[in-house]
């Protein structure tokens, strides 16, 4: 078994802010910009300079959109973390057990246990191993307690029925 234990607050969902949008979303909006971008370039081969910079324009605000989203998102959160527990954090304990993970939610004081099948992504910030659900849920392993036991963990992990896809890691 493997146990960490810290605060999720705004410092981690600014590190996870590029990840908090479904893939499917995050996909759809590149291909925007992407066609946005394409447009643009084509405009200004056709000499239609007008179009172009509609095209830039149209881009640019999508990309600002995308910022303003994820900003607004974040500040929903801890509002309604603000509004639950009356702080702007909540403390966790997750266990990796055999059977599944456990998150302890010490601010609500309940837990909750997750089977290794639904797990399908791990993304790593500078404060978590963000372990991804097919909803695109995720349960935050902090790596601080982590520091010695980091092979010990990916071992386990990777000994476990996940869904998600390992890539080689350096060592």
């Amino acid at each position: 078994m493997i146990e960490t234990s810290g605060v999720v607050n705004e410092k981690i969902f600014q590190e996870l802010k590029g990840n908090l949008m479904a893939p499917k979303q995050r996909n759809f909006f590149w291909t925007a910009v992407g066609v946005c971008a394409a447009m643009a370039v084509l405009c200004v081969i056709m000499r239609d300079l007008t179009k172009a910079v509609t095209f830039l324009i149209l881009g640019a605000i999508l990309l600002a959109e995308k910022l303003i989203l994820q900003k607004k998102g974040i500040k929903r959160n801890l509002d309604r973390i603000e509004k639950t527990t009356g702080r702007r954090e909540i403390p966790y304990t997750v266990r990796l057990e055999e059977n599944g993970i456990t998150v302890h939610n010490h601010a609500a004081d309940a837990s909750v246990q997750m089977a290794y099948e639904n797990f399908i992504k791990i993304k790593e910030t500078e404060s978590i191993y963000a372990l991804f659900t097919k909803s695109w849920q995720y349960v935050p392993v902090f790596k601080k307690e982590l520091s010695e036991e980091q092979e010990e963990f990916f071992r386990f992990l990777q000994s476990k029925p996940t869904q998600i896809k390992w890539k080689q890691r350096n060592k």
